[in-house]
């Protein structure tokens, strides 16, 4: 956060835009309460996803919706988003 401390108004707005299109993005591709692993909200899913979708923004796969409902039952990404998942090992992983 201190990277963006004083940041310019611009700059500022960039970063909101971009949330809010991401916000959009998975709203409209992925299903109802995508973060909803286990029981309520899943941070560390939270996390990967919307950065990878942040990133990928302007050419997300047509096929979003499946890759994801298959990254939801895979066994790796279970175990990365249910232990240590602030460990800088486990979030590069994810």
């Amino acid at each position: 956060m201190r990277k963006h401390k004083n940041d310019t108004e611009d700059k500022i707005s960039n970063f909101e835009n971009l949330f809010k299109d991401t916000s959009k993005a998975i709203q409209t591709k992925l299903p109802d309460k995508p973060f909803h692993i286990y029981k309520g909200l899943n941070v560390a899913a939270f996390d990967c996803v919307y950065v990878a979708f942040a990133i990928h923004l302007t050419k997300v796969p047509e096929n979003i919706h499946e890759r994801y409902l298959s990254l939801k039952s895979n066994a790796k990404f279970h175990e990365l988003i249910s232990s240590a998942t602030t460990d800088e090992i486990v979030v590069r992983d994810r």
